[in-house]
Formats: C-alpha cells, sequence, structure tokens
C-alpha cells in the first residue's frame, strides 16, 4: 500500500540523516551549519546554530533541520525560494507566530516538524491559512506546544495527503477532540500523542478520524473511559499503544470491552497498570474475534495470570509479552502461540513443579524465562514444545539443566547463561545439540 511505502521511507531518511551529516562540512553560506549532498539530496543541518531567520538557505536544498535554534516569527514567504524541500525540522524553536503565507513555495514538501514551540491556535499565531500551501505533506508533527490544544479542522482541510499525525490531545467532558473538517483526511493512517489531556474517551473522540490504523496515546492522562464504541468505527484499526496512559477511574473495562468490535492486530500497554494484581478481567474474551496477533503488557504489576471458562487467548495472537511483571504464577492453554516472553519475573517456584501451559502440544517457538529466580524446573516442563527454536533461560540460579528436551527437534539457541558462563556440561551439550 502506497501510504505505508511513503511512511517508511521518510521515517528511514531522518533516522539515518544523523549519520549522513556526520560526512558532511561546513555549509558556505552559514559555518554554523552542516551541508552534504546523498542520493541526489543535499541536505542542510543547523541544529543549534543560532539562527534567527529562514532567508540563508539555498534554492536546492532537499532537507532543511532548525531545530533548537532562536525563530521566533516565521514571516510571510519565509521558504519562497525552496521549491525542492522535502523535509522542514523546526522543532524546539521559540516560535511564537506563524504569517498566513509563511509557507508559499512549499507545495512539494512531505515532513514538516513543529515541536515543543510556543504556539496556541488563534489567528493572532498561527493562521488559519498557514499550512493550506502544504499540498504534498504526509507527515505533521505539532507536538509540546506551550498551550496544549488541537489544531483546529480548518486548519488541515487542504491536507489531503496527509498521512501520520503527532499532536497534543485534549478532549473536552463530551469527549470531542477533533472537529468535523478531520474526516475529509482520507488518507491520514496514525495518531501520535504529545501532552494528553481527555477528561472523557468515548464514541466522539475518533469519530471524525474514520481511517485511522494507528493510535498512539502513550502518556495519556483519561479521566474516564465511556461505555459504548470508542473504536469500533475505525475499520481499518490495527495498532493501539497505550503505554503509561493514566486512567483516573481506573476503568480500562469498557475500553477492553470496545475491543470485541474491532479488527485490532497489535495493542502495546507497558506501564498501564500499577496497582491491578491481574490483567485486564475478560481482555482475552473481548479480543476473540478481533484477529489480534500481538499483545504486550509488559512492566505492570500483575502478580497471576491465567486463562478462564470465558477468557482464553485468542487463537490468532502469535505474541504475548507479560515480561517485567511480578508474576508468581502463569497458566494459559495457548495451542497457537508462536513467542512467550516472561523475563524478569518470580517464576522459579511454580516451574519446579509444574509449567506455564494447560495442556497439549503447542506451537511456542521463542520462549524468555530469563532472570526469574529458577533454582531448578521439573522434568516435564517443557512437554510438547516440539516447535521450539530459542529458549531463554539466563541470569536464574540454576544448577543443573534436567529437564527432557528430546522433543525440541527444532531447537537452536538453548541460553543457560549467566554473566557469560554456561552451567551445561560438554557431555550433555554433545548429546542434546550436537545436530543444533
Amino acid at each position: 500500500m502506497e501510504y505505508v511505502i511513503v511512511f517508511i521511507i521518510l521515517i528511514s531518511t531522518l533516522n539515518n540523516c544523523q549519520s549522513r551529516l556526520q560526512n558532511g562540512t561546513k555549509c558556505d553560506f552559514n559555518n554554523q551549519c552542516i551541508c552534504v549532498m546523498e542520493q541526489f539530496l543535499f541536505y542542510v543541518d543547523c541544529t543549534n546554530g543560532n539562527i534567527t531567520n529562514t532567508s540563508i538557505f539555498p534554492s536546492n536544498t532537499n532537507v532543511l533541520i532548525l531545530q533548537s535554534n532562536n525563530i521566533m516569527h516565521l514571516l510571510d514567504r519565509s521558504f519562497e525560494n525552496l521549491s525542492n524541500l522535502l523535509e522542514l525540522d523546526l522543532s524546539n524553536n521559540k516560535l511564537l507566530k506563524i504569517d498566513s503565507e509563511a509557507f508559499i513555495g512549499l507545495s512539494n514538501l512531505k515532513e514538516l516538524s513543529l515541536g515543543g514551540n510556543e504556539l496556541n491556535f488563534t489567528v493572532n499565531s498561527f493562521h488559519i491559512n498557514a499550512l493550506a500551501p502544504l499540498k504534498s505533506l504526509t507527515i505533521l508533527n505539532i507536538t509540546y506546544q506551550t498551550i496544549s490544544d488541537i489544531l483546529s479542522d480548518k486548519m488541515i482541510l487542504n491536507l489531503h495527503a496527509l498521512q501520520s499525525l503527532e499532536t497534543d490531545i485534549i478532549s473536552n467532558t463530551d469527549g470531542q477532540a477533533f472537529g468535523k473538517g478531520y474526516s475529509s483526511l482520507k488518507q491520514l493512517r496514525q495518531l501520535k500523542a504529545g501532552k494528553c489531556q481527555m477528561e472523557l474517551v468515548n464514541n466522539n473522540t475518533f469519530s471524525n478520524l474514520p481511517y485511522l490504523e494507528f493510535v498512539e496515546l502513550s502518556k495519556c492522562r483519561i479521566v474516564q473511559f465511556g461505555n459504548g464504541c470508542i473504536f469500533c468505527h475505525l475499520k481499518n484499526f490495527r495498532y493501539l499503544d497505550l503505554s503509561k496512559t493514566v486512567c483516573e477511574n481506573n476503568n480500562f473495562r469498557s475500553l477492553v470491552s470496545d475491543f470485541k468490535r474491532t479488527k485490532i492486530r497489535k495493542i502495546k500497554m507497558t506501564r498501564t497498570f500499577f496497582t491491578s494484581a491481574f490483567p485486564p478481567f475478560h481482555l482475552f474474551g473481548d479480543l476473540a474475534n478481533s484477529g489480534i496477533t500481538e499483545l504486550y503488557i509488559n512492566k505492570n504489576s500483575f502478580v497471576m495470570a491465567h486463562d478462564t471458562v470465558t477468557d482464553t487467548i485468542p487463537n490468532t495472537l502469535q505474541v504475548l509479552d507479560l515480561s517485567d511483571n511480578m508474576l508468581v504464577q502463569v497458566s494459559y492453554s495457548m495451542l497457537t502461540l508462536r513467542t512467550l516472553n516472561l523475563r524478569n519475573n518470580d517464576l522459579g517456584k511454580v516451574l519446579a513443579k509444574g509449567g506455564y501451559k494447560r495442556y497439549g502440544t503447542i506451537k511456542l517457538q521463542n520462549v524468555d524465562l530469563s532472570n526469574n529466580g529458577i533454582h531448578s524446573l521439573l522434568f516435564i516442563v517443557f512437554e510438547g514444545h516440539s516447535y521450539l527454536e530459542t529458549l531463554n533461560l539466563s541470569d536464574n540460579a540454576l544448577s543443573d539443566f534436567s529437564p527432557d528436551v528430546s522433543v525440541m527437534i527444532r531447537l537452536k539457541v538453548l541460553d543457560l547463561s549467566k554473566k557469560n558462563k554456561k552451567i551445561f556440561t560438554t557431555q550433555y551439550h554433545a548429546k542434546y545439540f550436537k545436530n543444533c
């Protein structure tokens, strides 16, 4: 799909920019900037260059990085001669005002970052027509402004190519956040929150963003999740990140129940549940028909994790990450799971007496049980693990290794190390791993 390809290319360009510029030289027009030509693109990096205006750059510039400077005001036609510009980074300046025609001439711009400035979305600070010339813009970052707010829908009406939006998010007591004009952004697939304070998340919150696939609400402070449809109207909804999200009423049940009406594939809830000894009630049951493939609920406070009659691991789930909790017991039927991460828990006692699976042959390929205080393992603890390829038991207190691994005909890696020392014998290694 074209929007995915464009997004990956732009991210790759951004990630590699620093390494490219290390091979650059000081620019002739400003010795505080670094210039480099690579793969037919001309990069100019003026980070921390004490730049105060935008009138000094050559017309063949393709990527212009002006982050962490002293630009306070973008005047009309500030970039008029930069028609070849593809990426513009103005993050962490001191921007207070952007005039209505500031971006005239940037019709080819793909990515714009205005994060970390002092803008507010009023006519005196950020003119309602300022973004209109950016017909080709696919990525916009406008997070962490001094006054948190969301761009007015009238300001984004012409951004028909926009695929990714990073913005501060504020919702009112009715759950409203994004105006009706946002529904015209038919290419918008990714939403990422910066500063985020939401009084209520309900069926109104994302109703005008029906084309979203990826939603990142990490570090959001949410007073309440409402009952009813929150994400179910997002027909292509695939990814949700609620890491470090604080919900004051701790009513994640309303959110979880909404999953049963979505087609979500991946959920991250890292450092989300600080007071709960168990994963969210009915979490697996509500995901049963969604098609979920990856679930990360690591770095929480869970003590026990097990399935019930009505809450079993979905048969589509392939990756389950429960690492860095406080688990003393795990017991699941996991017939289709491929990767299980239980690193940094306290499962030593339960694994000395039994296992973590309920019954039957399983298809696990990767298991991580490192740093679990394991002193000994029951002989049959890995019974039925005939598909296992990687088993990590490092950083435990094992003095011997007794489990039966003869069924692990696909095993490629068995890590029993502790501080770079192996604790199994050469004979044992030769007996079981000579064909690995």
